[in-house]
């Protein structure tokens, strides 16, 4: 069943992709002429300096507030300290996206306009900063912003074939997992660091835990959630018809469960990860770490085999929507930071649901998006105007030429 319902799910993903990725007479394939493409890349790369910008500020000021709130211990690892604090959670919750959106502008300005100084500086406060938060042992958040700027590269760069992307892969994933195992260093330095992850791996001798087990890491997880799922549903279990789904859409909305009083209170509805997790232990209060979930589970327990189908179709559909417009539309930088976000989101969603998925990992950092382009509107309209002059102008000369 396991078999059958990733493969239902992987071919609604790809037939749904295929559907919608190509571009139709309606999306110009090229800039109509040279005036309007340099107007309107000289704006848009305003706009991405001004939201990288305040992205970067206010990053960084979360980040110091975080580990202010979070204490001491928290520098010793990302899972010690008062982390759980209210304060730090928000300062958490607002870092990331921020720190995300900042990035994305960044990478796009590197990849297809010129390196300056400010832009190198802006590369090594987000390298400095992913170092520091892998180094706590925060793998997940790392992964997630990497993710968007390799889709970017892929994307605006240089087109990555198969094999180089299973390599990348791989070396990520051999990285990943010896930051795993050095995580469990009492000291937080560099030299201990490297030192640890290479005490544990000669220590393992590469049999317990091999080289690339940062993948075998999530199956563990991952695969125990699926299977809990189909020996569950639907001969022990009725299907849930979309509740953890729709749990998930409004669960970007504060207050929601004020607005929604139809989901339930208890903490084993909270989500499918949850549900899974109190399938496996009941009600037992030495669980230390949950199971999880995965976007097939999640659907099929929402939905069945017809779930599956229709949540990874709407995934597929949703990428080959972006794709098409961030590859073919060249005046729009939002369609390729979308597309950025969305991709390395579900890349990334083993152990997410489709819907959690959507709402914090792509409909939160696009509010913030948007959010800091109004900080540029006013370098917007001055460059409308200034545009229209040219324009003005150049018509003047062909007028005057003929």
């Amino acid at each position: 069943k396991i078999v059958f319902l990733s493969t239902l799910g992987s071919f609604a993903f790809v037939m749904a992709f295929l559907m919608f990725c190509h571009p139709g007479a309606a999306l110009p394939q090229q800039m109509p002429n040279d005036t309007e493409a340099r107007i309107s890349r000289d704006i848009q790369f305003r706009q991405l300096f001004t939201i990288q910008t305040y992205g970067l500020i206010i990053s960084l000021a979360a980040l110091l507030l975080m580990l202010i709130a979070a204490g001491n211990e928290f520098l010793h690892s990302a899972y010690q300290g008062d982390s759980e604090s209210y304060v730090a959670r928000v300062a958490e919750t607002v870092f990331y996206p921020f720190f995300r959106i900042g990035f994305v502008a960044c990478c796009i300005s590197v990849l297809i306009d010129k390196i300056t100084v400010s832009r190198i500086i802006s590369m090594l406060y987000y390298a400095s900063v992913m170092l520091f938060i892998l180094i706590l042992g925060d793998r997940g958040g790392v992964a997630l912003v990497g993710a968007s700027g390799l889709v970017l590269f892929g994307l605006l760069r240089y087109a990555v074939k198969a094999w180089q992307l299973v390599v990348a892969f791989l070396l990520i994933g051999a990285l990943f997992s010896f930051a795993g195992m050095a995580r469990q260093s009492d000291e937080r330095t560099l030299k201990s660091f490297a030192q640890r992850g290479l005490e544990e791996h000669a220590s393992n001798n590469g049999a317990e835990r091999p080289m690339f087990g940062a993948m075998q890491e999530y199956s563990h997880t991952a695969l125990p959630a699926l299977l809990m799922a189909v020996e569950e549903f639907p001969r022990q279990k009725p299907f849930f018809n979309g509740y953890f789904s729709m749990k998930g859409l409004v669960s970007i909305i504060p207050f929601h469960a004020k607005f929604f009083p139809s989901f339930g209170e208890e903490t084993r509805y909270a989500g499918s990860a949850e549900y899974i997790t109190w399938l496996f232990f009941g009600d037992s209060q030495w669980i230390i770490n949950g199971m999880g979930t995965t976007i097939v589970a999640e659907a099929f327990v929402d939905g069945g085999p017809v779930g599956v189908f229709c949540a990874l179709f709407l995934v597929g559909a949703l990428g080959g929507f972006f794709y098409k417009n961030a590859k073919y539309k060249s005046l729009s930088a939002d369609d390729v930071v979308l597309y950025s976000i969305y991709t390395s989101s579900f890349v990334l969603a083993t152990r997410a649901g489709g819907a959690g998925t959507l709402t914090r990992g792509v409909l939160w950092p696009m509010c913030i998006y948007y959010l800091l382009r109004v900080f540029g509107h006013s370098v917007k309209r001055r460059d409308k105007g200034e545009g229209s002059a040219l324009f003005r102008r150049v018509s003047r000369v062909g007028r005057q030429a003929a």
